[in-house]
């Protein structure tokens, strides 16, 4: 049986001031957001005007995102020795788990809706770089601050920098899904 004690979920703009559990959610609820008071109805941590009408790069109709249903934004990036087909196979699996997580959304359903957007390509000379110092070239400009990045490797990883925007990970769904919940 699945154990779930929280998942947070946030943009890293959106800071948890206040923070509150919310009684009928499964997820923290930012109490502020970005200063000001925000309609968040499934306590995702974005707004439900962006969730509508879209907000920078978030396209609602192209992204699937929902006012009524948890979504998180995930930016992944994998090293060149990694194929994207290969990366492709695993997130498919962590976005099939998030989508069951058992927390019930205002429109009924559970779940969390991973919209996943690919970042830009490494390639083998990044392998050298420190991967704290890849998230400015990985992660596209128009997605920072709104999105949490994931660096997938081949081999080995687990584990964030100083903040919540950039993990690296093995390429394993449940890696992925683990440091998503950090």
């Amino acid at each position: 049986m699945l154990s779930l004690a929280l998942i947070l979920l946030a943009s890293p703009t959106h800071p948890f001031e206040t923070p509150y559990l919310d009684p009928n959610s499964f997820i923290l609820r930012p109490a502020n957001i970005l200063g000001r008071q925000e309609k968040d109805t499934d306590s995702d941590g974005l707004p439900d005007s962006w969730e509508t009408k879209g907000h920078g790069p978030l396209v609602p109709s192209r992204h699937g995102c929902n006012p009524r249903r948890a979504d998180m934004i995930v930016v992944t990036c994998n090293e060149a020795a990694l194929s994207r087909a290969d990366a492709q196979r695993q997130i498919d699996r962590m976005r099939a788990f998030y989508a069951t997580v058992p927390g019930r959304n205002p429109d009924g359903s559970t779940g969390i809706n991973i919209i996943h957007i690919w970042g830009n390509e490494f390639t083998a000379a990044d392998a050298a770089t420190p991967y704290p110092a890849l998230y400015a070239r990985g992660v596209p400009a128009e997605w920072r601050d709104l999105a949490h990045g994931l660096y997938i490797t081949a081999s080995s990883g687990g584990g964030q920098n100083d903040a919540p925007t950039w993990a690296i990970v093995i390429n394993h769904w449940a890696a992925m899904a683990h440091e998503l919940g950090h």
